[in-house]
């Protein structure tokens, strides 16, 4: 995440963010993980029962731990040579944890 301060030196703020979250998204396995296999780890948990359904639950940092873990090794089936389930679960909690500020 360090590298983020080479982007600096873009001239356009909306290049510079994009590359910045394009940074992120290969960095957390998430251009990898399809939106489907999201959804599908959503619904084994019944966190979603329909989509017209108003989601409004507390999650945990437990429960937080153990969708993701679910989530990336769903894609670390699909890509095992790409994907570190236990590194890629622990930045992506850190990184939901500093934007929530939790």
């Amino acid at each position: 995440m360090r590298s983020f301060s080479s982007f600096n030196d873009i001239r356009f703020s909306a290049y510079r963010t994009a590359m910045k979250l394009r940074t992120l998204q290969k960095r957390l396995c998430l251009d990898l993980t399809s939106l489907s296999d999201i959804i599908s780890v959503f619904e084994e948990h019944q966190t979603i029962d329909s989509p017209n359904k108003n989601i409004d639950k507390y999650i945990d940092i437990t429960e937080i731990l153990y969708y993701l873990q679910s989530i990336f090794e769903k894609t670390s089936n699909e890509y095992p040579q790409l994907v570190n389930v236990t590194l890629t679960v622990d930045l992506a909690l850190n990184w939901l944890l500093n934007i929530y500020d939790l």
